[in-house]
Parts: C-alpha cells; sequence; structure tokens
C-alpha cells in the first residue's frame, strides 16, 4: 500500500510542477508589485539608517573634539582666574601690611604723645603743688 501512495505521489508531483509554475505566476502577478516595493522600502531604509549611522558618527565626533575644546578653554581659564587670585591675595597682602605698619606707627605716636602729656602735666601738678607749698610757708610765718 505504501508502494501504491509513494507512486501515486511521484504522478502527482510530476503533475504539480506545471501546477506549480502556475501557482507562482498567478502570485507574481498578483504580488509582484507589492512585493518589490516592500524590496524597494527596506532597501530605502536600509539605506537611510545606513545615512543615520555615518552622521551620528560625524555627530559624534565633532561633539568630542568640541567638548575637548571647551574642556582645554575651561582649563586655561581656571589657570587665569587661579592666578589672578593668587595676584589679588599678594596684593591684598601687601596693603594689609602696608596698613598695619601704618597704624603701629600712628598708634606708637600716639602713645608717645600722651606719655610726654602725662609727664607734662605731672610735672605742672607737681609745679603747682610747690608753689602752693611756698604760698602756705610763706603764710604761716
Amino acid at each position: 500500500m505504501e508502494e501504491a501512495a509513494s507512486e501515486q505521489d511521484k504522478q502527482t508531483g510530476s503533475n504539480d510542477e506545471p501546477f506549480q509554475e502556475d501557482v507562482d505566476s498567478i502570485r507574481q502577478i498578483l504580488f509582484g508589485e507589492q512585493a518589490r516595493q516592500t524590496a524597494e522600502r527596506f532597501e530605502m531604509l536600509e539605506g537611510a539608517i545606513s545615512t543615520l549611522r555615518r552622521e551620528n558618527m560625524q555627530l559624534r565626533q565633532l561633539l568630542e573634539v568640541e567638548i575637548s575644546g571647551r574642556e582645554k578653554a575651561y582649563q586655561k581659564l581656571k589657570q587665569w582666574a587661579d592666578q589672578q587670585n593668587q595676584q589679588q591675595n599678594q596684593q591684598y597682602d601687601q596693603q594689609l601690611s602696608d596698613l598695619q605698619r601704618v597704624t603701629q606707627e600712628q598708634f606708637d605716636a600716639l602713645h608717645q604723645g600722651l606719655t610726654q602729656n602725662r609727664q607734662a602735666q605731672t610735672q605742672m601738678i607737681q609745679a603747682v603743688i610747690d608753689t602752693i607749698g611756698g604760698y602756705k610757708n610763706t603764710l604761716a610765718e
């Protein structure tokens, strides 16, 4: 029985080839244009994806160059700012030192003037006391 089925398959298989060709022709007629359009669309999409990848790579490279340039500019600016701060701090230190020196000189001059004034007042008071003592002695005699 299997031999008969196998024999029948061989016969129908040989008969199916023209039928299969007809089916393929019908498919081509019915779906050929749609298949061709789909293939064209896929090719177009693949091309667009490839173009986008190239553009993305170029943009990435440009971005890396831009970032690198900005980092260098930032480092230069930071270095300049640090130098400016250091110079300004040195100027402030010098000004503060000068102000301390002048203040100390003025304080010393004021202290010296007060000391001389106190000594002069002490001498004047002593002279007044001596004069009053002399009048007392003159009045007591």
